[in-house]
């Protein structure tokens, strides 16, 4: 892949980000608002671009010694091509940069390849939150990874 770097998202993608988030039915569906608010109080998204198309977006906050990634999605056609890898890589870089020591993360239970993803990033199951999804209604677990 050519042309392409990881960012901080610009004002004038909030809309495209929103579209990629509203496209991937594992991620939470913000609009290009949702992301100007989140963005303004302190979340860092950050994107995936190549060829100044936005191909994946990561968003995350650190506070308190911890982290928590808040959203992911990568184009469909782009996937298993490691965009949301390097996409967690620029957000755990953030974070220990930062002074952070751990980082959580929530996925749906059903969402077996999300599982399997994180996993092989090192993020551990640590709890569970009830009910926490909608549209289907479904638990969260919980993940978490500690970093070094």
């Amino acid at each position: 892949m050519t042309g392409q770097v990881i960012r901080k998202m610009l004002p004038s993608e909030a809309i495209a980000v929103a579209r990629l988030f509203g496209e991937a039915p594992e991620a939470a569906q913000w609009s290009a608002r949702d992301l100007a608010e989140v963005q303004a109080s302190g979340t860092k998204i950050w994107v995936f671009s190549q060829e100044n198309k936005v191909t994946g977006a990561i968003a995350s906050r650190e506070g308190g010694g911890e982290a928590e990634i808040l959203n992911l999605a990568v184009v469909a056609a782009w996937r298993r091509q490691g965009i949301g890898r390097q996409l967690i890589e620029a957000a755990v870089e953030s974070a220990i940069s930062a002074g952070v020591r751990r980082v959580f993360l929530e996925v749906r239970e059903s969402n077996s390849g999300g599982r399997a993803f994180y996993s092989h990033l090192g993020f551990a199951e640590g709890g569970r939150r009830k009910n926490y999804y909608r549209q289907p209604a479904e638990d969260a677990l919980l993940l978490s990874r500690t970093l070094e």
